[in-house]
């Protein structure tokens, strides 16, 4: 489990299967995976819910993507194993 989630709801929801608000130094961030399991969305660019995003990576062992709220970056995770790597990443625009 990861320290931080909270309300977490398994369902349908707007094309997801598992949504949770993800709260850590007095920001709070919602994150959804995908019906189809291979997508992360989270709600905003910063360390955090970055961070986030490859806790959960490592917890769940399967190929991912990210994708955040605004559409601005849609990421394969298969080779990022650092918040550093996935922040290059996304400044590039892949």
């Amino acid at each position: 489990k990861i320290v931080g989630v909270r309300n977490d709801k398994e369902g349908n929801f707007i094309g997801s299967v598992f949504e949770a608000e993800y709260a850590v130094n007095n920001e709070s961030y919602i994150v959804r995976l995908s019906d189809d399991l291979e997508t992360i969305t989270v709600d905003g660019i910063d360390d955090n819910s970055l961070d986030f995003v490859l806790q959960l990576k490592t917890l769940l062992m399967i190929p991912l993507q990210v994708v955040d709220m605004d559409y601005s970056f849609h990421l394969e995770l298969a080779n990022v194993n650092s918040l550093v790597q996935l922040k290059e990443e996304i400044r590039k625009g892949v």
